[in-house]
């Protein structure tokens, strides 16, 4: 009787035991897709996936879509019939690779403050309506600009991504790279000739700052 009542005590601590090690576990997650909220601002959609290789490195790959279409900022009933009507247009893409060190992480895999390199790939094709005056017959000349713009960066990056309940995601970085642009437009054609202000100003080389935001969930 005793040595069954022992027993039955044994096996009343080991499930007891058993259940409050299994309410402690933290089920890893690997996996996390992130929205760039702060991309819209340039008319792109950016999606980047996040997977965790060990406790505090990953590997994030980026890409994305920029488009748009828009009336032009000049008219003039002078303007070529075949013009009339035309829209101005920016249509293209951005492709990255980032390697995430997390210097201080918190409960959850990829969650804390973490420093980044990063390079990137972004290829841009426009068509505006702009306006030349010709010295010559003293009057507009209406035409579209066709021309590509090519950027490459390498830079880094400071951020840090909270994880909430081991789901939801909320990602901000700050940083810098080293930007080369090359592109193909007009020698004259210049920010006086920009319909889309925040896109086309990227064209140049030099430093540039980065930052952002973006948010998602693990899985």
């Amino acid at each position: 009787m005793i040595n069954k009542c022992f027993f039955y005590t044994l096996a009343v601590l080991f499930a007891f035991t058993e259940s409050k090690a299994q309410d402690n576990t933290v089920m890893i997650k690997d996996n996390a897709i992130k929205v760039s909220a702060t991309a819209f601002i340039a008319s792109s959609f950016v999606l980047s996936y996040e997977r965790n290789i060990k406790s505090n490195l990953s590997l994030q790959f980026t890409g994305g879509i920029t488009a748009r279409e828009k009336d032009p900022y000049y008219y003039s009933p002078s303007m070529p019939s075949y013009l009339v009507g035309s829209k101005d247009k920016v249509f293209g893409f951005n492709l990255e690779g980032a390697l995430r060190v997390y210097l201080i992480q918190q409960r959850y895999a990829m969650s804390g403050i973490y420093a980044s390199p990063y390079a990137r790939y972004q290829n841009l094709d426009f068509t505006v309506l702009t306006d030349t005056y010709s010295n010559i017959t003293s009057t507009y000349v209406y035409q579209n600009v066709n021309y590509t713009l090519t950027t490459y960066e390498a830079g880094f990056l400071f951020g840090y991504q909270w994880v909430i309940s081991d789901l939801f995601i909320l990602d901000t970085f700050i940083g810098g790279c080293l930007k080369y642009s090359e592109s193909d437009q007009p020698v004259w054609y210049n920010d006086y000739n920009y319909s889309f202000d925040t896109i086309e100003n990227l064209n140049y080389t030099g430093v540039a700052p980065r930052g952002g935001l973006r948010l998602g969930f693990k899985f």
